[in-house]
């Protein structure tokens, strides 16, 4: 049985250009989430008749919210955040399978663009669980930077955690892709968490399989229902000599990069 509820809007505010943060009490999503997962936010309204879906970014401190991070990028988003302080919205969650976490010596967090507010809760968990580990950063940006501030906050009185900047503008850090970046320290990884658009997790794949390391990506597709029944957001998944169509929402949002076919 799915869990809706209404939930009080606790913040909604412009963080950058066209990203917003938004904060919601829900205490059940906050409590049961884990890193990677995902809620639905419903309009209901009779011409945005279909929930957005919005990865969870982080957990309140009080462990009764949820902040979701989001970019601009429509009517529904537009709408969602107009909504006021204090404002009743649905919301259906948590959805869809999140990040295995693994015990690693060394660990690669890999977010590009609107895919670094995914990572906020692995990397908080991670750094704060997996003791003695290497944990390198990496947050790729078109030109704006948000977010990077946080994470740099969370890795602070830890030295082996290190927080990378780079974007294509060359505006702040490296000057370039994520990948390029990552490919400029010649590092070896056991293990990378990934998150962002398909061409940068393609690439992310490519990488993991020379580094030879395990590799999870968070797949962003277009969702609609956010529990599998649309059949909208399916993905190629290797299945022996052949393939199976698995659905992002249900089966994923996250996945081995080794089982992804990406060419197909």
């Amino acid at each position: 049985m799915k869990n809706y509820s209404l939930s009080e809007i606790l913040e909604n505010n412009r963080i950058s250009e066209n990203i917003f943060s938004i904060v919601i009490k829900n205490k059940m999503i906050a409590q049961s989430c884990k890193a990677g997962q995902f809620v639905e936010i419903y309009l209901d309204n009779y011409k945005n008749l279909l929930p957005r879906p919005f990865a969870i970014c982080d957990v309140g401190k009080d462990g009764d919210a949820v902040r979701l991070v989001y970019q601009l990028v429509g009517e529904g988003t537009e709408k969602i955040s107009q909504l006021k302080k204090g404002k009743l919205v649905r919301i259906l969650g948590p959805l869809g399978n999140g990040f295995e976490l693994k015990e690693k010596e060394n660990i690669a967090i890999i977010g590009g663009g609107i895919g670094i507010p995914p990572l906020m809760q692995l990397t908080k968990k991670l750094v704060y669980e997996s003791a003695g580990a290497n944990i390198d950063i990496f947050l790729g940006y078109r030109d704006e930077l948000f977010l990077n501030e946080e994470f740099k906050l969370i890795r602070s009185g830890f030295n082996d955690v290190r927080v990378h900047i780079s974007t294509d503008d060359g505006s702040a850090g490296y000057h370039g892709n994520v990948v390029s970046h990552i490919k400029s320290l010649n590092k070896k990884f056991d293990i990378i968490y990934a998150c962002g658009p398909r061409p940068m997790l393609k690439a992310v794949s490519d990488f993991a399989k020379e580094n030879g390391g395990e590799c999870q990506i968070s797949c962003e597709e277009r969702m609609a229902c956010g529990f599998g029944v649309c059949v909208g957001c399916v993905i190629k998944i290797k299945d022996g000599d052949s393939f199976v169509y698995k659905k992002v929402c249900k089966d994923g949002p996250v996945f081995e990069s080794k089982e992804v076919l990406w060419d197909e």
